[in-house]
């Protein structure tokens, strides 16, 4: 199994990236992200970022992040705003660096970047565009 602890599988030559499977990962992401799971009051999930972290683990923070920006690009088209681009490609990196800084596993480095970051973010974002009623009913006057 590959790990984000090895070194950067871009090999600056770029003789060892495997760019088929990259756009895969990316293609694949896409689809997840537009392929949604419709649930109540608007709210959405979407399955990008699996693909995204799979990028990260193949491929480490250089072409993972990347490959998590473009993942989460189409999430401006079923939304109209910026807020989920900013915290996937944010999710990639944070995760990147706490897997290969503190030598986690993904799936901890992103359990700890969900409850330590994420909610936060998500919370603000959902805050920010008014489209869960409610959370905006929540909220003081």
């Amino acid at each position: 199994m590959h790990s984000i602890h090895e070194n950067d599988r871009s090999g600056g030559d770029g003789s060892a990236l495997n760019i088929p499977l990259l756009l895969l990962f990316v293609i694949l992401g896409l689809a997840g992200n537009h392929l949604r799971l419709e649930l109540f009051f608007d709210i959405q999930f979407i399955f990008g970022s699996i693909f995204a972290m799979l990028a990260l683990q193949f491929f480490g923070l250089r072409w993972g992040v990347p490959a998590a920006g473009i993942i989460s690009m189409v999430t401006y088209l079923l939304w109209n705003h910026p807020y989920a681009i900013v915290i996937m490609t944010a999710e990639a990196y944070v995760v990147g660096l706490l897997a290969r800084r503190r030598r986690l596993d993904l799936v901890s480095a992103d359990a700890l970047y969900w409850l330590c970051i994420e909610y936060r973010w998500s919370f603000c974002s959902i805050a920010a565009s008014c489209t869960c009623p409610c959370i905006l009913q929540a909220l003081p006057a």
